[in-house]
């Protein structure tokens, strides 16, 4: 019942000229159900009508007679160029229980190899990761830090630097215009940084306050440079 809703929302999304929406449903279905083969013959078929080969071979290499020379050797140089490893190709195709079925052993001991050795072939390290499973962000973070403290100095450090000139009298407007373009400067490259912190860690809108921000400090930075605040 619930492959026949699936096959009927995709085939709505398709026939709207809507193929993304189509591609996700389908490719959403198979790899919460790869036993549903009619939804992976679907799936095959618009990569196939929208002339994906390697796709096309991707999703429908474990349907029976089903693939074409060119879906299957486009398959095997995705697998060599991809550098997915023989323990997650059944993750990778979705195949059902996780069997690598003799149709895609044969890709896997043939001609998958051969493209390898002509791509001169490395797996690729895994990434890194810190506790709890999370991706390290710790150079990002200390970056970030950094820039902040840079900030901070450059906004103390030049209010008593103007501060001193001022009370003997030789302040320049000059020295003073271009500290607070330095400050700003700072500014936008720690508030760049920190929109990239939070992206990392998936916190969206302090990203996007932070980009915004940022955009706006370097916007003002030109404005003054632009209006000669400081002679260079």
């Amino acid at each position: 019942m619930f492959e026949k809703l699936v096959l009927a929302q995709a085939h709505s999304a398709w026939e709207a000229d809507d193929r993304a929406g189509a591609l996700r449903v389908l490719k959403d279905a198979i790899r919460a159900h790869p036993s549903f083969d009619e939804v992976r013959r679907m799936l095959a078929e618009c990569y196939r009508q929208m002339g994906h080969p390697d796709q096309a071979g991707r999703w429908g290499v474990d349907i029976p007679d089903w693939t074409t020379d060119l879906e299957r050797d486009r398959l095997a140089r995705l697998l060599a160029a991809s550098g997915v490893d023989e323990a997650r190709v059944a993750h990778f195709l979705a195949l059902p229980g996780g069997v690598l079925s003799p149709p895609v052993r044969a890709i896997l001991d043939g001609p998958v190899q051969e493209y390898r050795e002509t791509f001169a072939f490395r797996p690729r390290p895994e990434p890194v990761f810190s506790g709890g499973g999370e991706p390290d962000h710790n150079t990002v973070l200390v970056l970030t830090i950094v820039l902040w403290i840079c900030w901070t100095i450059a906004s103390i450090g030049g209010a008593y630097v103007v501060t001193g000139f001022a009370v003997f009298d030789s302040v320049s407007s000059n020295l003073a215009r271009t500290i607070v373009l330095i400050t700003n400067g700072v500014g936008a490259l720690a508030l760049a940084s920190s929109a990239v912190l939070a992206a990392a860690l998936k916190a969206r809108w302090w990203a996007r306050g932070c980009a915004i921000a940022a955009l706006v400090d370097i916007a003002l930075t030109l404005t003054q440079l632009s209006r000669g605040w400081v002679d260079l």
